[in-house]
């Protein structure tokens, strides 16, 4: 089979023309910049009424949540499924020391 050589000399040649790591970043800043000149931003009261509407937005989404987290807890708590409460722990059994050729004993607690 036939070496492929072609691909190793690109890579090679990509190498030695790749820029340094600060000249790179100073090119992404300079495109940054340029493309951020291009943008046409809105006068203050055009951004005055979309930031109102993003907050108004934004209020209704945090009332909405805390209705339905409010009724959905309380549905699961007078239905017992969710209890505030936590059951008491169960006591563990005692039992015995077991000897040869007697099972062991377990005794219930009572409490």
């Amino acid at each position: 089979m036939a070496k492929d050589t072609s691909s190793k000399k690109q890579d090679k040649k990509t190498e030695k023309n790749k820029k340094p790591f600060f000249a790179r970043v100073k090119t992404w800043y300079k495109g940054i910049t340029s493309e951020l000149k291009k943008v046409t931003w809105p006068d203050k009261t055009k951004f005055k009424k979309n930031l109102a509407a993003v907050l108004v937005i934004i209020v209704v989404a945090v009332v909405t949540i805390l209705v339905f987290d409010s009724l959905i807890s309380m549905v699961l708590n007078v239905t017992g499924f969710y209890d505030v409460k936590q059951a008491p722990a169960a006591k563990p059994a005692i039992t015995a020391p077991v000897e040869p050729g007697i099972e062991a004993e377990t005794t219930k607690n009572e409490g």
